[in-house]
């Protein structure tokens, strides 16, 4: 899948979060198809940890993790200023609307159920990007004395 999908990619880092190593392994896979450097973890403390101090482009996190869940690490990353903040995609095994309108409210850019279907990943990814990409234009163009 390398190719189209990958030329001018905002995306060059991403960060996942599953507890599962199968699962982790699989978004792993997926997501490198775009020549993006991933580095997965299985615990919300971990996540924040890295976050807090390397910068990551897309986060694809479950809901249910040890400690702190998913939406503690969404709260945290949609906190962050839109010019530095991640996309936030959470996927999960929990499929009712409520969860979704949760994941939402907590900061969330997309939400995906499991299991995950390869096709429905890379066309969010593509989106992901078209959408990382006009946020951080419009970081750099509210930054005074900056061109774009």
């Amino acid at each position: 899948m390398r190719g189209a999908d990958s030329c001018f990619s905002v995306i060059r880092r991403a960060l996942v979060v599953e507890d599962a190593i199968s699962e982790s392994e699989r978004l792993k896979s997926l997501v490198e198809r775009r020549d993006v450097q991933v580095t997965c973890v299985d615990a919300s403390v971990k996540a924040q940890s890295l976050l807090a101090t390397e910068q990551f482009d897309l986060v694809l996190c479950d809901w249910q993790l040890p400690g702190e869940n998913g939406l503690a690490i969404c709260r945290a990353v949609s906190a962050l200023e839109d010019g530095d903040r991640p996309y936030f995609i959470m996927v999960t095994g929990r499929s009712q609307r409520v969860d979704m309108v949760a994941a939402m409210d907590a900061g969330a850019d997309d939400f995906l159920e499991k299991p995950l279907w390869h096709e429905t990943l890379r066309v969010r990814l593509k989106l992901a990007d078209q959408i990382l990409g006009w946020r951080r234009a419009a970081a750099l163009a509210a930054t005074p004395g900056s061109v774009i």
